[in-house]
Formats: structure tokens, sequence, C-alpha cells
């Protein structure tokens, strides 16, 4: 196809979108004019949603140095989709808007419009922005435009604003959590200080600002700070704090001592309902093994693979503690119980040598809690059940099959079918003898399967 305006006009003219799309794959940004880039955006103008979106993603998938001049005009259009457009694309460009953006800013005379360009300025790093953004600061009085230039000169680290800031902060009550924001972003000593000083703002989402900067700027200090804060902290803000506390701890490699103001403030994460907060309390349990806390923590095994991956890694190094307090959440009958029976099934699957150590009453606690579980009203709880009671003690695994499991669901008789052919033992062979009668033709036909192996390993008949 010719890559033409005039072929481009017909094409507009027409509406053709299948014609849009192939006169686009043979553009190039080296070959492409600025003339045809303008006609181009031009075209963003019809109100034609597939024309639209062929284009955006044309501009956005390439770079042309003559593109921000030539839409950021529509950011004044009356037409909303126009105009957001306009300012994706803008922003997917970024340094390469900057000029196009200034320029429009200093022509302008409408606020909202200005407002607009200067939050996509605001985005991009460079210090012509920063010049640009102080030239905005000076001159204008409206306050959304001035949140704007403070969102910039955070973006920016600007230290050279940090008083401008220090002042915007004491001017009105709409500033101060940008401030603090920005402040965190710039992360100077001096900014340090300056957000440690406004943590008693009565303002309650200035402090919660403030707590998110000293996690992002702090030091030892702040750590310490935030730690002793866990104390008389109102629950609602447990989880900043902890937040921040976390990102210090992995910044600087600083160990969280354990104590009861700790151990409540996990408690409280622990009881939410936001699982965001589940998997910070999460992440910091790794080094406690207080059982309270381990309790709290299993109740939520089963609700996110994220939470249960870092449950399985903790657990996996203390098998121990998890089996000393497993028989009480057993026998407590959780909501999640079949996802617990799973996580103990999978953690002595592969680490058998732990029952080894296990003194006999906390095993016959163990069986007992979970022999209960097997006429249990969900089936995988009971399905769970077996599997481990075979692993925890055979013979009191062959003892509990009764009549009972005959009449088990499909699924937990052909697993137990499975379990039993790897047992040597006259009850097993018993059990399924009782199998080869049983009204599913497939449980029939395995149990006789595996009674011929059996029979040819012990060299007799059944």
């Amino acid at each position: 196809m010719e890559i033409t305006n005039q072929i481009l006009k017909k094409i507009v003219a027409e509406e053709d979108t299948d014609q849009l799309g192939t006169f686009l794959d043979n553009l190039n940004e080296t070959s492409t004019d600025s003339e045809l880039i303008c006609e181009l955006c031009s075209t963003l103008q019809i109100e034609n949603k597939g024309f639209r979106n062929l284009i955006t993603q044309f501009f956005i998938s390439n770079r042309f140095e003559c593109l921000p001049s030539c839409i950021v005009n529509y950011i004044s259009s009356k037409d909303i989709t126009l105009r957001n457009l306009s300012g994706e694309i803008l922003t997917q460009y970024d340094k390469l808007s900057i000029d196009a953006l200034i320029n429009f800013i200093q022509k302008s005379d409408n606020d909202f419009n200005i407002k607009f360009a200067a939050d996509i300025l605001a985005m991009i790093k460079d210090q012509k922005v920063v010049d640009a953004l102080f030239d905005i600061f000076n001159k204008t009085k409206n306050d959304n435009i001035i949140i704007s230039c403070i969102e910039g000169f955070g973006n920016n680290k600007t230290e050279n604003a940090i008083n401008d800031l220090k002042q915007l902060y004491k001017q009105k009550e709409i500033f101060k959590p940008y401030v603090i924001e920005a402040l965190g972003k710039i992360g100077t000593k001096e900014a340090f200080q300056f957000i440690k000083e406004c943590y008693n703002d009565p303002d309650m989402l200035v402090k919660y600002n403030v707590l998110e900067s000293l996690g992002n700027i702090g030091n030892e200090e702040s750590f310490f700070f935030l730690i002793g804060e866990l104390q008389n902290a109102d629950e609602s803000f447990v989880q900043p704090i902890l937040e921040s506390i976390h990102k210090l701890q992995l910044k600087y490699g600083f160990d969280l001592p354990y104590d009861e103001k700790i151990k409540r403030a996990l408690l409280i994460l622990l009881n939410q309902r936001e699982i965001e907060y589940i998997k910070i309390a999460i992440k910091f349990l790794s080094p406690y093994n207080d059982p309270e806390l381990i309790y709290e923590m299993l109740r939520h095994y089963g609700l996110d693979e994220e939470i249960d991956s870092i449950i399985y890694d903790k657990v996996l190094l203390q098998i121990s503690d998890l089996i000393e307090i497993m028989p009480k959440i057993i026998l407590s009958n959780p909501e999640n119980l079949s996802h617990l029976l799973s996580l103990l099934n999978r953690l002595l699957e592969n680490n058998s040598e732990s029952l080894i150590s296990l003194n006999k009453f906390l095993m016959h606690k163990l069986i007992d809690s979970v022999s209960r579980c097997l006429t249990h009203n969900e089936e995988m709880v009971r399905l769970y059940s077996v599997e481990l009671l075979f692993k925890l003690d055979v013979d009191t695994a062959l003892i509990m099959l009764d009549e009972e499991f005959l009449n088990a669901n499909f699924w937990i008789k052909l697993r137990l079918i499975e379990i039993l052919e790897t047992i040597n033992h006259q009850a097993a062979i018993d059990f399924l003898v009782k199998m080869t009668e049983d009204e599913n033709e497939m449980i029939r036909q395995r149990a006789i399967e595996i009674l011929n192996i059996k029979n040819f390993s012990f060299n007799k008949l059944w």
C-alpha cells in the first residue's frame, strides 16, 4: 500500500478500519515525515473507537519526536476521551513530551488545562521539568496546580524545593499529605527530620503519610522510633507502622526485637480481613515460635497462594512446633481444616523422619485428633485424614478400617485402595477383598488388580 496523506484521507473518509490497520503496518518511525504524523494525529478527533484504538496503540508503540507538539493541544479538548488519549500518549513519550507540555502551559490561561498538563509533566524526571515546575509554582495561585508541582518536586528528588515544601505544609491542610510524600521521596536528612516532626499532626492522613515516608527514607533511628510507636498505636496504624518497619528491615538488615508489643501488632494484623495485611504479618513471623502466633497464622492457610508458600517455608523449618499445636487446631474444627490436614500431609510426606523423634504422648494426641476427622462431614477432610492416619501409624489406621469405609465416597475408597497397595499386612488384604464386592466396577477392578499383585509377591492365593 502507498503511504501518503491522500491515501490516509481516503481511508479516513471511508472509515475503513482494516485499511487503516494495513496503512499503519507499513509505517515506521524512521521513514515517516512529520506532516503525515500530524495528519494521523488529527484523525484521533474522529469519534470512531476502532480508529482511535489503532492510532493510539501505533503512537505508543513508536516514538515520533514531532508527535507531542501535534497532540498536546488535545488537552484542552471538550471531548474527554480525546483529552485522556492525549494524556496517555504524552505520558508514554516521557522526556519527548517535556517541551510540548511546557509550551502548552506557558500559553494556556485555563487552570484546569494547566493542571492536566502539569500532572503529566510532574511524572517526568528531568532537570528541565524541575525548572518549569518552579516557574509554574511561582506564578500560580491555584491549589491544584501547586499540588502538581509538589508531586513533581518529589518525583525529581528536588532538594532545593525543601524550604518551599516546608512553607506549604504550614499554609494549608490540603497540602500536608502531598508535602510529606514529596519529602519522603526527596529523602535527605533535612527532609527526614521534618517528616518525623510532623508525626504528631492531628490529621490522620498526614500521620499515615509520615509513617509511609519513614519506611521509604528512614534510618536506624526511625526503625526504633517506629517499633516504640507500636506499643500504644491505634489498630488502624499498626499496618503502616509494621509495613515501614519491614521496609527498613529489608533495606538495612536490622533485627526486629521480639516482645509483647510486636506480638500484639502481629495478632492485630492476623485478625484483619485484608489479605495484604495478613501477608505483612506472616512475613514477620518467620523468626518467631510463639504458639499463639503460629496458631493464628495457620488459620489463614489455604487463603492465598503467596500466603500458603510463606507458611509452608516457615513450618518446614519448625515441623515439631507445628505438630505440637496441630491436635488442638484439628479438634477446634477450623474452616480451613482440609487445607491444614493437606499441609501436614505434605510436610510428613517430605519429612517422614520428623515423626521418629516425636514423643509417644504427642503422637497419641495427633493420631486421636486425626482419627476423629474420619467421620467429618467434609469430603476432603475425610480424605486427608485417611492419608494422614496411614502416615502416622499404619497399625492404628488398619484398626480404623471398618464397615464405614465400605460406604465411603468413591474418591476416598479409590485413594484408600492406592494406600493399601503399599502395605504388606493381612488386614490390608482383608479389606481389599471386601472392596472386590464394591458396587462400583472401577473400585472392584482396582482392588482385584492389587490383590493379584500382592498374591504374586506373597506367593499365595486368595
